[in-house]
């Protein structure tokens, strides 16, 4: 099940690593964060022309 929000997303990442501290099990951690690289929602956006 992918994240909802790109907060969402970076928080599982962090679980998925060890290094969440809101109470997130690596194991869940694991499952959103496989299926958000799936999505791309942790890619960084690039600045600049909007157009």
């Amino acid at each position: 099940m992918p994240s909802t929000s790109r907060k969402q997303a970076i928080a599982m990442m962090l679980a998925a690593k060890g290094k969440g501290n809101i109470g997130i099990p690596p194991s869940v951690g694991k499952e959103f964060h496989a299926a958000d690289k799936k999505t791309g929602m942790l890619k960084k956006k690039k600045k600049g022309n909007d157009k």
